[in-house]
């Protein structure tokens, strides 16, 4: 087992994610090292011992700090993916996809943004912290374009394959810096609603006003963190925008973790 203070060992985390409905599971050891043989008999061992077991993964994290994955993977089983389903929706999941823990959740999350979102067809959405695609997709049935940013590009990739997976034609993603994303897409005539959907530490605030900046008439927020939240929609209300309706969603029952959807209008000028 490997210990931090030390920096000696080789098992740094064992992560295991359960794909519902069909209770598949997909197990990835985190190493500070690759040891492939080792990996291989264990990997058969596991398969034999619990038949869910589809997947088994090894991702090589030999850098400092208390980061889970690292950047590289190797599949130690012939399936690489899990596939994974969240209302009509399907998902390929490879060894570090950020999913939503509690799929039912999340199903309620996608399908809040969806009700809020209100399309008709014919607006132009961007999705900034768009990750695997999961709010693109559930809006791509309703808009005319959905545009996916994110920063990491092996989600991005995971994003373009599971739109292809539900045959999202009208889905693009971009892989790279958030700000100057939006202000291409701004460039290119903007977007009739912007989702946010950033990680714990919230939004950039380059991000806000980049957002801002190309005027979208509606903004939905969706939220782990409510001090975070409060922070950028006090930001957001001194940018030109109110805030109408919150949403919050119990995603993990008996702890203090809660996510909020929130959607926002322009004000008049």
């Amino acid at each position: 087992i490997y210990n931090p203070k030390s920096e000696m060992g080789l098992l740094r985390y064992l992560v295991v994610r359960v794909a519902e409905p069909s209770d598949r599971v997909m197990v990835v050891f985190v190493t500070t090292e690759e040891g492939y043989n080792e990996m291989h008999h264990l990997a058969k061992f596991i398969q034999q011992a619990v038949p869910e077991v589809a997947v088994v993964a090894q991702n090589i994290n030999n850098s400092s700090g208390n980061v889970i994955f690292g950047h590289k993977d190797r599949a130690i089983t012939k399936a690489q993916t899990l596939r994974a389903y969240v209302g009509n929706k399907s998902f390929n999941l490879s060894p570090h996809s950020f999913f939503q823990v509690n799929s039912g959740a999340a199903r309620i999350i996608y399908e809040k943004v969806r009700e809020l979102a209100a399309l008709k067809g014919t607006e132009r959405v961007i999705d900034v912290y768009c990750g695997i695609g999961g709010i693109s997709l559930f809006l791509a049935d309703r808009a005319r374009e959905v545009v996916g940013i994110e920063f990491v590009e092996a989600a991005v990739a995971d994003a373009t394959e599971n739109a292809a997976l539900n045959r999202a034609g009208n889905c693009r993603f971009e892989a790279g810096d958030a700000v100057h994303l939006i202000d291409e897409i701004g460039e290119e005539g903007g977007a009739e609603l912007i989702v946010l959907n950033p990680p714990r530490k919230g939004c950039d605030e380059k991000v806000l006003h980049s957002v801002a900046a190309i005027k979208p008439p509606r903004i939905i927020y969706v939220s782990c963190s409510p001090e975070t939240l409060a922070r950028d929609l006090d930001i957001l209300s001194r940018l030109g925008y109110r805030t109408l309706e919150v949403h919050p969603v119990d995603m993990f029952p008996q702890t203090i973790h809660v996510e909020d959807v929130v959607l926002l209008e322009r004000r008049e000028a």
